[in-house]
Parts: C-alpha cells; sequence; structure tokens
C-alpha cells in the first residue's frame, strides 16, 4: 500500500530548565524548540524536533522553521520513499532540519522497534563539589562513564580533581573530557601530559588550531576526538563558496579520521557518513539539550550504530523541569533497556505546544 505524506505541522515550544544553563555567551532558563509533525493518509504521525541550540547553531528559531516550511512543501503529497530520497542536507539546509525530518519519516516507517540494552554517560557540571556529590550518585545507580568539562580553571586543579576521579571509577569505566577548543597547543601539551593513562576515553576538541589534533595525540598518547570539527564541516558542506566548502571539507576530514572518536550531534552535524568521514573509531552520540523527542532521536540512531559499545550522551535531559512527552523517558540510569524507550503510545503533549503553521 502507497503512503502519502498528507500533511506536515510545524510547533514552536519552550520548557524550563531546572538551573539556568550557559551556552556561549547565552544564558538559558528555558529550552525553546520547534517540534514537527508528518502525517500520513492512514492517521499515523511521525514526530521530529528541530531546536537550534544558542551559541552553538548557526540558525535562528525563525530561521529553521522557515526552512522547514520549504522542505515540507516539498515533501508533503509525496510517498515516505520518495521523501526519504528528497530529504538531503542541501534540501534541509541545516542539520537540525535534517535530523527532524529523518526522525519524523523513520516514526512513519519503523516496523523493528530496536532491542537490547544502551549504556549512558553521565555529564558532571558546576563547581566542584557539584560533581562530587553527582559523580558519587552517578556510581550508586549504576553509572561507569562521565563526560567532564575541562578548561574552566587552573589546569593543575583540574588535573588533580580527575586523576581523583579516575581513582574512583568502577571497572570499565571511563572519563570523557571535552575543552570545547579552549587551549593552544602548548597549554593542551601540557594538560595531556598532565593526565592518568588509563581511565581517559578521550580528550574532545582541545586546541583552538583544531588542525593540529592528531599531532597532539600523537605526542601525548591520549585519545582526542573531534565534535566542533564535524559542526563546521556541516557549516561548510551548505556554504555557497565552493573554495570554502572543499577546504573546510578536506581539512575536517583529515582531522576526523585521525580522531580516535567521532562525538556525534544530530542536532548540530550532519552524520558522519554524509559528511565524507571514513573512521572505524567509535561514533559517540551525544544530545544538545532536546526534549524527549530529540532525545529519542538520538538514543535511536545509537541504537543503529555496530556494536552499541560508546556509552550515549544525553544526561542533558535530566536538566529539563518537564518534557514535550506525555511520559518521561527513563534515563537516570547507567544503562536503559531499548524496550521502555521507544514507544507507541509516547506522544507529546499538545499543552506545550503552538502551532507555527501546517502545509
Amino acid at each position: 500500500m502507497t503512503v502519502i505524506l498528507s500533511s506536515i505541522q510545524c510547533s514552536s515550544f519552550s520548557l524550563r530548565l531546572k538551573d539556568a544553563v550557559r551556552l556561549g555567551d547565552t544564558v538559558c532558563h528555558h529550552r525553546e524548540g520547534l517540534l514537527f509533525s508528518l502525517s500520513n493518509e492512514q492517521g499515523h504521525t511521525g514526530w521530529g524536533e528541530a531546536s537550534p541550540l544558542p551559541g552553538f547553531s548557526i540558525r535562528s528559531l525563525e530561521e529553521v522553521s522557515a526552512l522547514g516550511k520549504t522542505l515540507a512543501g516539498r515533501l508533503k503529497e509525496r510517498t515516505v520513499a520518495e521523501a526519504r530520497q528528497l530529504l538531503t542536507p542541501e534540501s534541509a539546509g541545516d542539520p537540525a532540519i535534517y535530523t527532524a525530518f529523518h526522525h519524523a519519516l523513520q516514526g512513519l516507517s519503523r516496523y523493528n522497534q530496536p532491542e537490547g540494552m544502551l549504556s549512558l554517560c553521565m555529564l558532571l557540571d558546576g563547581s566542584v563539589e557539584t560533581m562530587e556529590q553527582s559523580f558519587q550518585s552517578g556510581l550508586e545507580r549504576g553509572y561507569k562513564d562521565f563526560k567532564v568539562k575541562v578548561g574552566r580553571q587552573s589546569a593543575d586543579h583540574e588535573s588533580t580533581f580527575i586523576h581523583a576521579l579516575v581513582a574512583r571509577l568502577p571497572e570499565g569505566g571511563k572519563l570523557r573530557l571535552d575543552a570545547n577548543r579552549r587551549w593552544d597547543y602548548e597549554a593542551a601539551r601540557s594538560f595531556c601530559l598532565s593526565l592518568p593513562r588509563e581511565g581517559i576515553e578521550f580528550l574532545e576538541e582541545p586546541l583552538k588550531d583544531w588542525s593540529r589534533l592528531g599531532e597532539l595525540q600523537h605526542e601525548t598518547d591520549i585519545p582526542c576526538a573531534v565534535d566542533e570539527t564535524l559542526q563546521d564541516m556541516s557549516h561548510a558542506l551548505l556554504s555557497p563558496s565552493s573554495r570554502i566548502r572543499n577546504d573546510l571539507l578536506q581539512a575536517g576530514k583529515k582531522t576526523a579520521e585521525e580522531a580516535r572518536a567521532l562525538v556525534w550531534k544530530p542536532s548540530l552535524s550532519f552524520p558522519p557518513e554524509v559528511l565524507g568521514i571514513e573512521s572505524s573509531e567509535p561514533c559517540i552520540l551525544s544530545s544538545a539539550y532536546e526534549s524527549g523527542v530529540g532525545i529519542l532521536a538520538v538514543l535511536h540512531e545509537a541504537c543503529q550504530r555496530p556494536g552499541r559499545g560508546p556509552a550515549v550522551g544525553v544526561d542533558t535531559y535530566s536538566r529539563l523541569t518537564e518534557d514535550l512527552l506525555m511520559t518521561d523517558l527513563p534515563l537516570d540510569r547507567g544503562s536503559v533497556s531499548a524496550s521502555t524507550l521507544f514507544l507507541s503510545d509516547n506522544n507529546p503533549n499538545p499543552q506545550y505546544l503552538q502551532e507555527c503553521w501546517r502545509v
């Protein structure tokens, strides 16, 4: 039976955060975003979220809405199969739109629900005292993997703190460190050499000059990961300048393929394969303060990865006071069964949604 997309709707939402979150130069008290619903003639609906992240996304909420409306006009009255073929980075115009429509189309065509267990990574942030308390709480709830932001205090202080955490990790546990490109080469090198050789899964984006990532990794023997590099490549892929596009994609591809891990945030970058990256290293799925709808998209992508080994970074979900979904996702332990996540009756609550447009 041919399934036709009969209606596409965009709604906005705003969810309260438990505590204010600093994203770049912006302090956020609410998480604002867009929810797209794709419905077929049989009355089934697929949901997808596009929530630009302040300080990181290059497009505003209004720009993303306009891109979604243009794409919706192209997909309406198409079959799901045709819509999937028409959905490209160029037709979407932004990773958030690409991910939202990709996930919504999956919701309309998904027959085999993911099964098995997913490991989760806990995010540690705030003061040292807060992180220590969160770390202990995480251990008690079965977490083995933890992520810590670095480059915010003195290198000596952070190194001492990391050594203390590594000493308390459970068997098989790992720390992920994220510097968000804060250091020049010598500062990053000095920090890497101060780290314990065991217990560090990777150091994410340590360098302002990200092209030297492979060199730093080779010199210090600390595995490094890319994240913002994938975002830069995604922006370049959409650049109208062929020189910028080709140069940055080539440089980014080299760095990404030298890295020991790829941290992919579907809301902020296109899939590594779409960017032309060829790597056998782990691809770690990570969230960007999405609602439960966007978190499910991240988790579903993680379920599709071979081996399903690396812990998924979706702990930003715990920073929300409320969620769009009728039933909160069970993400407060170190692992979760996929069968408890992808429930056909766990739809968004209409009370949080304000319609923007419909085609």
